[in-house]
């Protein structure tokens, strides 16, 4: 095993490149308001949090505003 690794048994919300979200789609992160600015990784992305601060974290985590 690696050592902090934690299995998540849910689906990945967006599994392939293809159903990424488009930069600039606004949306929530674990409940705070954010803009996803890019994507490196299927699983990290940078989001903007404010006008001058961003984060980087788990794309899965990532709800957009147009998804039901």
């Amino acid at each position: 095993m690696i050592p902090g690794y934690v299995h998540n048994p849910n689906p990945d919300r967006y599994p392939t490149r293809a159903d990424w979200p488009a930069p600039g789609t606004k949306g929530t992160h674990k409940g705070r308001p954010v803009t996803l600015m890019t994507v490196w990784h299927a699983y990290r992305a940078l989001f903007q949090t404010g006008p001058y601060s961003t984060m980087a974290a788990d794309l899965q985590d990532f709800i957009s505003e147009t998804q039901p």
